[in-house]
């Protein structure tokens, strides 16, 4: 096998002119003229009118050669069918796609074989060669050789991701599935319960990325390690099979997506891109991010790094804009409202380094969700910011999620002035702590409030206690001593506040006077 991967490098085809064949291909009738001169013999002096009627033929000729090089161009060509193989491990694919409506033959073919809906298989059809696309035996052939191999869940969703897997010879999937078990599945002195839960863990991450099916394997798994060295990962073997959606990618081009991240979060204040913005008013300077901390990120969530750098920028871009600051400190009330500046690419950089997976929402949802958190009623924009800003997980809460949530905590505020005083007082760490809370922690706010005990105690520690200490406490009838409002609730302490602060400090946020 090793020496079939050095095969293409050693090829004296890449990297130079195309071959010799293919040079013919474009060129036949150059070449036709140039033997049949060759084998002609040679000319007897003509006559005028000879001569006269030569020239004629031999431009008859030479229309004939050039109608037939143009019928050649409009076929596909041998290059383009050669490209396609390779893409496909040997597909059977002519390399044009069917822009006509799938035939209704073929696509019930399709989706009884592989288990898709009806409008699900025509659209694999139409991303389907058209020579393959209109074959419904070769369609039921190889759609059931793949739910024969990958299992019938599996397989509808790896031809759904990628309709080209079905150009592959069952086969090539088949060895190419063996290879990916032999790499990343369990020991084989392992026990047969953690062999079949691995051997489905690896089927699972195959069908999230079918294309990897159809490619070399040993190539990708170096590919996968060369990346978990550049990363520092403790685990190359876990990391690689974690990160087994970008084998695809090369570690050239992952790297350069490194460092153009870093250059991006790193970007001054006022070096933002023309349209961005300035910065916000009273931002300090942020330190700037290491590689260190991007290489963290990029091994807690690997999927950022499918983005390309421009799509990344403009979610980040984005996602600064959707945070639109305050400004800090207290305003006359004589002064109309100014327009809240953008926040600057380095708090949304901060926030991507906490929270990776926050750029792997598409651009509108990411937006929808900053926007829901910032018009939450009564939360003044400073607060809202600080919290997106100390725990941007609240950015993966559905905006219906989160007005819910903000509702129940206003109308159990409403119920008791402790809990309205607290509410008001709770710093940006601990009110995106308390909206990150289950359902199970609001129901004891209601539970409360319904049984006249409002206030009992303090908003913040009946939204961390256990389950067990908030039943004692009910239990007991919170007694006066235990019940006693403590008035208002500090930041949450810990390693998990401090932590949350030096971010929100490196991403160069300025919190509000509340908030301090």
């Amino acid at each position: 096998m090793a020496c079939l991967l050095l095969l293409p490098r050693a090829h004296p085809w890449l990297g130079a002119a195309p071959p010799a064949h293919r040079c013919r291909l474009g060129r036949g009738g150059s070449s036709r003229r140039a033997a049949q001169r060759a084998a002609s013999p040679t000319p007897v002096p003509a006559t005028g009118q000879q001569q006269q009627q030569q020239q004629q033929q031999q431009q008859q000729q030479e229309q004939q050669e050039q109608q037939q090089q143009e019928q050649q161009q409009q076929r596909p060509g041998r290059r383009t069918r050669t490209r396609t193989r390779g893409s496909t491990s040997r597909g059977d694919g002519d390399g044009s796609s069917s822009s006509a409506a799938a035939q209704p033959e073929a696509a019930q073919e399709l989706a009884d074989a592989v288990g898709l809906p009806l409008a699900a298989a025509e659209r694999v059809l139409e991303r389907l060669p058209r020579a393959l696309a209109a074959n419904p035996a070769k369609l039921r052939e190889r759609g059931a050789a793949l739910r024969a191999l990958l299992g019938p869940a599996h397989a509808a969703r790896a031809v759904a991701r990628h309709p080209r897997l079905l150009c592959s010879r069952p086969e090539g999937v088949a060895l190419h599935l063996r290879q990916w078990q032999q790499f990343f599945g369990a020991d084989p002195g392992a026990p047969a319960a953690e062999a079949d839960a691995r051997r489905a863990a690896v089927l699972t991450r195959l069908a999230r990325s079918p294309q990897l099916l159809g490619v070399d394997v040993e190539r990708l798994v170096g590919n996968l390690y060369e990346m978990g060295t550049v990363l520092h990962a403790d685990d190359l073997h876990a990391y690689a099979f974690k990160a087994l959606a970008i084998a695809t990618a090369r570690p050239s081009t992952l790297a350069a997506k490194l460092r153009a991240a870093l250059a991006l979060i790193n970007e001054p204040p006022g070096g933002a891109a023309p349209g961005a913005g300035a910065a916000a008013p009273g931002a300090r300077a942020a330190a700037p991010v290491s590689m260190a901390q991007l290489h963290a990120a990029a091994r807690r969530d690997h999927r950022w790094l499918a983005l390309s750098s421009a799509s990344l920028e403009r979610r980040l871009r984005g996602l600064a804009s959707a945070l639109q600051a305050g400004r800090g400190g207290a305003r006359p009330r004589r002064r109309p409202a100014a327009r809240p500046a953008p926040v600057p690419v380095t708090v949304a950089g901060g926030m991507f380094l906490r929270q990776p997976g926050i750029v792997n929402q598409a651009p509108a949802t990411m937006t929808a969700r900053a926007d829901a958190l910032l018009s939450l009623p009564g939360l003044p924009r400073e607060r809202a910011v600080a919290a997106a800003v100390a725990f941007p997980a609240l950015l993966n809460i559905s905006p219906a999620v989160l007005r819910d949530r903000w509702r129940q905590l206003t109308e159990a505020a409403a119920a008791s002035p402790a809990w309205a005083t607290q509410l008001d007082a709770l710093p940006g760490t601990s009110l995106a702590a308390t909206l990150a809370c289950g359902p199970a922690r609001y129901a004891r706010l209601r539970a409360l409030v319904a049984s006249g005990q409002a206030g009992c105690s303090t908003l913040q520690s009946l939204m961390r206690m256990s389950d067990a200490a908030f039943d004692a406490g009910r239990a007991a009838g919170w007694t006066r001593k235990r019940g006693r409002p403590r008035g208002p609730a500090r930041p949450l302490g810990g390693r998990g506040a401090a932590a949350a602060a030096a971010a929100a400090r490196l991403a160069g946020a300025v919190p509000g006077p509340e908030d301090r």
